[in-house]
């Protein structure tokens, strides 16, 4: 008989159930790896994994809802959340003015030491507050 070995992570527990009993009907032991719940293919096995996998689906949701309320609190509180801009208003006026005096975009990115990207991004946002 086969033995499968395996790791859940970041599934639904309802995908991991049916493919649980897909494998079983195929005939493969389940055996997780970080369990001490023994084969998946026995009732007490699978009871035992079942109710470790909804434990563990809880704590995602609930940090996850802890991280949402954090941001929450943090943004009503003024804060800004995410990565910090590259760029600041002086420079992003520095790069609007190059582009001005007809400068491509690697040639701004390279006098500024900024990327390419950053350059397009930054004057697509001052056209559109332009027109």
């Amino acid at each position: 008989m086969d033995a499968l070995y395996f790791r859940v992570s970041s599934r639904d527990m309802r995908d991991v159930i049916a493919t649980v009993y897909e494998l079983a009907d195929l005939g493969i032991t389940i055996v997780p790896l970080k369990s001490q719940t023994g084969p998946v293919n026995t009732a007490m096995g699978r009871l035992l994994w079942a109710i470790q996998g909804w434990y563990a689906e809880m704590e995602n949701e609930e940090r996850s809802e802890n991280v949402k309320a954090g941001q929450a609190r943090a943004r009503a509180q003024g804060k800004e959340i995410g990565r910090p801009r590259e760029i600041g208003a002086g420079k992003a006026e520095h790069i609007a003015r190059l582009r001005a005096l007809g400068l491509g975009y690697t040639a701004i990115a390279n006098a500024v030491g900024v990327s390419r990207t950053t350059v397009r991004r930054l004057l697509k946002v001052y056209e559109l507050k332009a027109a």
